[in-house]
């Protein structure tokens, strides 16, 4: 599956919506492409108290639930449809999912790719285990 298609599939819930005066979702859309070639989506969830989540963590979270945890490809749009970067506490948590998705292919800016692990240099947990050795 081409980043093209997985943006296509993110655009189906991605823009902002009013849940309550305090509360809004869909400013971001995130698509998971896994190994055996599902495809997760998800959109972020922001209040004023920071009790939301970001949309890449929900995509993983329905990717988990089915079983699943090797990400070959991820891709997140804000709700202009434009491409950005996955923030680094989702990086984080797609890493420890599966040591494997140091591999994932992200698109971030600009429809620029690059590998999971190269967009979380020095990673701690690597450094760590390594260290323990």
């Amino acid at each position: 599956m081409e980043f093209k298609e997985m943006i296509d599939a993110c655009k189906k819930y991605t823009g902002t919506r009013d849940l309550g005066p305090e509360i809004k979702c869909g400013m971001v859309g995130a698509a998971l492409l896994t190994k055996n070639g599902n495809l997760y989506t998800g959109i972020c969830l922001n209040n004023h108290c920071s009790i939301g989540y970001c949309a890449e963590r929900q995509a993983a979270g329905e990717m988990i639930k089915l079983g699943e945890t090797e990400v070959v490809k991820m891709v997140a749009i804000d709700d202009s449809f434009a491409v950005i970067p996955p923030c680094g506490v989702c990086r984080e948590f797609v890493m420890q999912i599966n040591p494997k998705n140091s591999e994932c292919e992200v698109m971030y800016l600009d429809g620029k790719v690059n590998k999971l692990k190269n967009l979380l240099p020095h990673y701690w947990m690597e450094l760590f285990f390594k260290n323990k050795k």
